[in-house]
């Protein structure tokens, strides 16, 4: 049991970087400027240039890739491009109003689902085998 623990713990390291790099790379193909939307279409050249240089924009692909991995080692999820939050914050408010719901969906659809699923089992008319055409 343990070595199948483990196996699965070292299968999800390439899955963890993969969707990492996913995420990166789709942020930063995306068309625009992420400066320029967080500023706004109206920002001077000025403005925009320094917060491209604030947030790292306007270095190397693969230095902002080592940075970024760098900072997801740390727990260190970075700022929000549009509010300038940190992102960790906003998913820790966030997450009980998640957790809320996904609980009272679970509850719903096993207080609905079960009766329901148990009812179409006993019900269903009794036929030798097969299906009926």
């Amino acid at each position: 049991m343990l070595r199948y623990v483990a196996s699965r713990i070292l299968l999800a390291v390439p899955v963890f970087l993969g969707v990492a790099t996913i995420v990166f790379l789709v942020v930063r193909v995306i068309p625009g400027d992420p400066a320029v939307a967080a500023l706004g279409d109206y920002a001077s050249k000025e403005a925009v240039e320094a917060l491209r240089q604030r947030m790292g924009l306007d270095e190397p692909l693969l230095v902002q890739y080592t940075r970024f991995l760098a900072g997801l080692a740390r727990g260190d999820l970075g700022r929000s491009m549009i509010t300038g939050a940190s992102v960790r914050e906003q998913i820790a408010h966030a997450l009980p109003y998640t957790l809320e719901l996904t609980l009272g969906a679970v509850l719903v659809g096993a207080l609905l689902g079960i009766p329901v699923g148990v009812y179409t089992a006993t019900a269903s008319p009794t036929t030798s085998g097969g299906c009926s055409r």
